[in-house]
């Protein structure tokens, strides 16, 4: 792997990240290109995530890596920004994932949420695609 650079997302890279949303099955609810950061490898955009204010808690949601890139870190360096990110923007903020993928969230310190907002339950139950019971809602620990 060589350059990747982590950026918050410009107006151009807005119908990549639609596609991907779309294409990925993501959650695109009040969707808007200025709230998503970009990982670029070599300059072109590959993967794409963004964060959530939810009131007492924020949520990082909507994470995509371009198939043929996946399994190269991209992903863990996108999250690990993001944790990063969430801090600075949202300090004392209780930070969230809902996901299929709870191993992956397990990596950085998500523990699997006993006390979840309401409007992160609603999105489990209501938003999601995929078979509520495939769905955790993780909370970072550390």
């Amino acid at each position: 792997m060589t350059d990747i650079t982590i950026q918050k997302a410009q107006e151009s890279d807005w119908s990549y990240i639609q596609e991907k949303l779309d294409k990925y099955v993501l959650d695109a609810t009040d969707a808007k290109w200025h709230q998503f950061f970009v990982a670029k490898l070599d300059g072109k955009t590959v993967a794409f995530t963004r964060i959530i204010e939810r009131g007492d808690a924020v949520e990082l949601a909507s994470m995509g890596v371009d198939y043929y890139e996946r399994k190269k870190g991209i992903g863990k360096r996108l999250l690990k920004f993001l944790i990063e990110e969430a801090k600075k923007l949202y300090p004392g903020k209780p930070i969230f994932g809902v996901t299929h993928r709870p191993g992956f969230l397990k990596l950085l310190g998500f523990k699997e949420a006993k006390e979840v907002p309401e409007v992160l339950k609603h999105k489990k139950y209501h938003q999601c695609a995929l078979d509520p019971s495939k769905i955790k809602i993780m909370r970072l620990m550390v």
